[in-house]
């Protein structure tokens, strides 16, 4: 299992790195994505939304399902740097074990379509993950178990690249994040972006420069 993850550790970090938001349209956030275009989840069956509990109507935050029972997610969608003792802990709803993968739905709230919830039973994080002045500056990565596996009609394990990128490519990022910039609610219906997907040397490269 520690083989398993480290691997789709090691994938996500060579290949995700930062990405970079398509020039096609512009966010009044340089590090924020925001609104794109509308989606429908057979078109990203690997994507689930991560839910406070089973009654909540939006996703505090978006994963990608990598196997059966786990979801590639943020490691700031897992913790949070403590005020007064500066270490990490995990949000307040992975303590009282009511986090839910929301998948096989366009809409988070479930409207007009059927969800499945799994609940949330484990959860990982990078050892090295780094927050400065509340924002996560390195090693933004996590792992979450679920109870029930993905077996859903619009569940699917996702394709993740292999190898690291040499040269810039087009990726698609996609989730239920904000519409707009200025307001911190998140989308009902699914949403998706074209981003540039760089290699690392690049991508920090580009963050310097940013």
């Amino acid at each position: 299992m520690r083989l398993l993850i480290t691997s789709f550790l090691t994938i996500y970090l060579l290949t995700l790195c930062h990405t970079r938001k398509s020039p096609a349209k512009k966010s009044t956030y340089s590090d924020r994505v925001v609104d794109g275009h509308s989606g429908q989840i057979q078109d990203f069956p690997y994507m689930v939304g991560l839910m406070y509990d089973y009654s909540a109507l939006r996703a505090f935050c978006g994963g990608s399902i990598i196997a059966k029972h786990w979801v590639l997610t943020a490691g700031h969608c897992i913790v949070e740097k403590n005020s007064k003792t500066g270490k990490l802990q995990p949000l307040a709803f992975y303590i009282l074990k009511t986090v839910t993968a929301r998948g096989n739905t366009t809409f988070i709230s479930g409207v007009a379509q059927d969800f499945v919830d799994h609940l949330v039973i484990k959860y990982l994080y990078h050892d090295r993950l780094t927050i400065v002045e509340g924002k996560v500056v390195e090693n933004d990565v996590g792992l979450l178990q679920v109870k029930q596996g993905f077996d859903g009609l619009y569940e699917r394990v996702i394709n993740l690249e292999e190898q690291p990128h040499s040269l810039i490519q087009e990726g698609v990022q996609a989730g239920w994040g904000r519409i707009y910039p200025d307001i911190p609610v998140g989308a009902d219906a699914l949403r998706y972006h074209h981003v540039y997907i760089l290699s690392r040397e690049k991508c920090i490269l580009a963050a310097m420069y940013s």
